[in-house]
């Protein structure tokens, strides 16, 4: 139940993220990558949401996104496995946010690296600085987080990405 509880941390921290980079703006210039050239016009500002599940239990994260902070709401349910119904519980974490240069992340191809800092612990202490990627979806409505734990270095952010998205609400 822990590391589901650690996983289900770790998404709505990408969750969050993902939520501030929505698209905004004029065309993007012409880059190398179309990939960079998306996440260049796409914000994180705004509210994300996914539902997660281990095919027993669900939880339902909202990444809530301003220009400092990260707001994440972890609603968990305990007899569904696609988040519907009332949650069992619930919890709420703030984090401040550092996003890196849109579709530059070394580690995932046309993502972008994101770090995390919070008084809560994110998995490397509390207090402590904690190392992640995304990448945005082709329309910018949508981000995929990195399906590991967030790194406690910069060089460990993970370099696979998670199957379920972020919407952007």
């Amino acid at each position: 139940m822990e590391k589901f509880r650690n996983f289900i941390s770790l998404g709505v921290t990408l969750f969050a993220l993902f939520f501030m980079l929505r698209c905004t703006g004029p065309e993007p210039p012409k880059v190398e990558s179309r990939s960079v050239a998306l996440a260049a016009s796409c914000s994180l500002l705004g509210t994300w949401t996914r539902c997660i599940s281990n095919g027993i239990i669900s939880a339902k994260i909202h990444f809530i996104v301003d220009e400092k902070k990260v707001t994440q709401k972890t609603e968990n349910f305990l007899s569904s496995v696609d988040c519907t119904g009332q949650p069992d519980a619930e919890d709420v974490t703030e984090m401040i946010y550092n996003l890196g240069e849109p579709g530059s992340s070394a580690f995932i191809k046309g993502g972008t690296d994101i770090d995390f800092t919070s008084s809560s612990d994110l998995s490397c202490g509390e207090n402590k600085t904690v190392y992640s990627a995304i990448k945005f979806g082709t329309n910018c409505n949508e981000f995929f987080p990195v399906q590991s734990d967030p790194g406690c270095d910069s060089q460990n952010r993970g370099i696979i990405l998670d199957t379920v998205p972020f919407d952007r609400e």
